[in-house]
């Protein structure tokens, strides 16, 4: 394997949707009502559009798909919480309802296992097809 393929993964992946996420919540300085709404939506939408993206990664060609699996399933764990975290921080009422902006993070993971679980299950299939012998 060619150490080029190693660097073109999720973990690259997800480091680049964690600049963006930091990017956006430091946009959100003083924070206004308009871009509280705005992170709260992309933390629900871009969870499941940043999990969609990371399967992405198999269609690189030359990768240990078994091994590309494991890594990607780390790299969506690790990075889709500190993605949310980096966004759920942008945000602040200045009042009470900050109180519940963690509940943020609940909603992101539930609409990021949207994508998830039937990308895990999806790749599953693909890969005992292309492991089993034809005929």
């Amino acid at each position: 394997m060619k150490r080029s393929l190693i660097l073109l993964g999720p973990e690259l992946l997800w480091f680049l949707f964690f600049l963006l996420s930091c990017w956006l919540a430091a946009r959100n300085t003083p924070p206004t009502p308009a871009g509280n709404t705005f992170l709260e939506r992309t933390c629900i939408v871009g969870a499941i559009v940043a999990i969609a993206l990371t399967f992405t990664v198999f269609l690189v060609p030359g990768v240990s798909r078994s091994w590309l699996l494991g890594r990607v399933i780390v790299a969506v764990v690790i990075g889709v919480n500190a993605c949310l975290f980096k966004l759920i921080d942008g945000i602040d009422y200045g009042d009470s309802r900050n109180s519940g902006v963690m509940g943020l993070w609940i909603y992101g993971i539930l609409a990021g296992g949207i994508a998830f679980i039937p990308g895990i299950i999806a790749t599953l299939v693909l890969l005992s097809r292309h492991a089993s012998p034809p005929g």
